[in-house]
């Protein structure tokens, strides 16, 4: 049993089963990496063919590999090295960070590529509506755009992802609400839609827009937990008036506003919409 024989047994090997892997490139110090678990592999990218020399390195370690979840950065990494690095993984999870238009449609032709797996998406930029709402269903997307202080999200284009994703997270950049008509709406989607499984959305309004609506569903400072007015039911207000935590029902929607001031303002606070598979009326 010779050296080379030894060789090709190792790389014909599946290497097994972990919970996490990680891919990502840092242009700046020349260096990919991939990590098992806690287990950290960097590849130098010395050279003229550095990620072909990466490819062949994996190919030599191992013919298989499963994961739990794998995180995909995709800042340098073309489409044609990842579906070469990916040959032969299984993965349950995929999560893929996205920060350009032509990152995006590199990260949806992995996603075809790979479709017995679950897939997450973070953006960190917002695309254009069209390319926004078709997007496939994700376990999770998250739309946290870093190269602008604001950007509004319409109405329309919420209420599409609100449909066609489970789990949708705003940073403080995104203004989506603007009306109570529009948070109705919101809420309609997400009790319609309760059977399906459990579902969550998170994402800012300014104090101001909150108390509006609060008072259009005829919700002010005094209401009291367990007061019903007419579609909605309060189940807790705590917390001194200029820092108030609201919790609420819409039919099977769990409303949840934290950090709100009675006397309103510019100020930002926390909205979660929750729906439950065991939660009852």
């Amino acid at each position: 049993f010779n050296c080379r024989a030894f060789e090709k047994l190792v790389a014909n090997s599946h290497a097994g089963h972990f919970y996490t892997g990680r891919i990502s490139i840092d242009a700046s110090k020349g260096n990919f990496t991939f990590l098992i678990n806690d287990t950290r592999l960097r590849f130098s990218l010395d050279g003229a063919d550095g990620l072909g020399k990466i490819i062949y390195l994996k190919n030599r370690l191992f013919g298989g590999i499963s994961f739990e979840e794998v995180h995909f950065e995709l800042s340098e990494l073309s489409l044609d090295f990842l579906r070469k690095f990916s040959q032969n993984f299984e993965i349950g999870l995929l999560h893929i960070r996205v920060g350009t238009d032509e990152q995006l449609e590199t990260s949806l032709l992995i996603i075809d590529d790979l479709l017995g797996s679950k897939h997450a998406m973070i953006l960190e930029f917002l695309p254009q509506s069209e390319k926004l709402v078709p997007l496939p269903h994700m376990e999770y997307l998250e739309i946290i755009p870093k190269d602008s202080e604001s950007c509004h999200i319409p109405i329309s284009v919420f209420l599409q992802l609100l449909n066609s994703q489970y789990d949708l997270y705003f940073s403080e950049q995104c203004e989506i609400i603007r009306t109570s008509n529009e948070w109705k709406l919101g809420m309609q989607i997400m009790s319609a839609n309760h059977i399906l499984s459990t579902r969550m959305t998170s994402f800012f309004m300014k104090c101001s827009t909150i108390v509006e609506c609060l008072r259009d569903y005829g919700i002010s400072s005094t209401a009291k937990d367990g007061e019903r007015y007419g579609e909605f039911e309060i189940l807790s207000i705590e917390g001194p008036s200029n820092d108030v935590t609201v919790h609420f029902r819409y039919d099977r929607c769990w409303i949840r506003v934290v950090g709100l001031a009675w006397t309103g303002g510019d100020s930002l606070c926390s909205v979660t919409m929750e729906t439950n598979l065991e939660w009852q009326i």
